[in-house]
C-alpha cells in the first residue's frame, strides 16, 4: 500500500472541506464539521492497487513540506479565489515545496444549471467564471490535472482523488534516476 500526502489549499469558502466531506460520506452530508479539519487517512482503490490518503484541509501550508500532491481549489464564481491561485496559492506552494504535483479544481460547477444564478449573472449580480478559465489556468501552472466539480450534486469528486493519484504516480515516473551510456 502506498501512503499519498495531499493537501486542499484556497480561498476561504471555496468549498475545500465540502469537497472532502463529500468524497468521504457522499453528498449532502452534514453530520460532520470539517471547517477546522487538520488530517485525515482515506483508503482509495484504483485498479488492483490500494492507496492510503493522508489528507489536509488547513489555512498553515508552511508545514506542509512533506505534501506529495496539492489540490489546488477555487469556486466558479469567485473571480478571486481564482486570481489567487496565481497571485498567492501556487507561489507559497513553489516557495516550500518545489517539486508537488498539483491538481486544479473548480468547485461549485452545479452553479452553472442553476436558475437563480444564472438570473444573478444575468443582472450582472454575479460572475460565473468559464471552464477556459480552468484550462488557462492549467497552463499557467503546468498540470494537465483538472477538475470541475460538485459537492452538491456529487458531481466529479471521485475525478478529483483519480486526478491526485494520477498527478502523484506521474511524480514517482518523473523521480526515477535514468542513465544512458553512449
Amino acid at each position: 500500500m502506498e501512503y499519498i500526502n495531499v493537501a486542499f489549499i484556497g480561498d476561504d469558502g471555496v468549498g475545500k472541506s465540502t469537497l472532502i466531506r463529500s468524497f468521504m460520506y457522499g453528498a449532502n452530508n452534514d453530520s460532520m464539521d470539517l471547517t477546522n479539519f487538520e488530517n485525515y487517512q482515506e483508503l482509495v482503490k484504483v485498479g488492483d492497487k490500494t492507496y492510503t490518503l493522508n489528507i489536509w484541509d488547513t489555512k498553515d501550508i508552511q508545514n506542509l513540506i512533506n505534501v506529495d500532491v496539492f489540490v489546488l481549489c477555487y469556486s466558479i464564481i469567485s473571480i478571486n479565489s481564482y486570481n489567487n491561485i496565481k497571485g498567492i496559492w501556487l507561489k507559497e506552494i513553489r516557495k516550500i515545496n518545489p517539486n508537488a504535483k498539483i491538481v486544479i479544481v473548480s468547485t461549485k460547477c452545479d452553479l452553472r444549471t442553476s436558475n437563480s444564478m444564472v438570473n444573478l449573472v444575468l443582472r450582472n449580480t454575479v460572475y460565473m467564471l468559464p471552464t477556459s478559465n480552468l484550462i488557462n489556468l492549467s497552463h499557467i501552472v503546468k498540470t494537465p490535472y483538472i477538475q470541475e466539480c460538485s459537492s452538491f450534486e456529487n458531481l466529479g469528486i471521485e475525478e478529483v482523488f483519480v486526478n491526485v493519484i494520477k498527478a502523484y504516480n506521474s511524480k514517482k515516473k518523473t523521480n526515477k534516476w535514468c542513465c544512458g551510456l553512449i
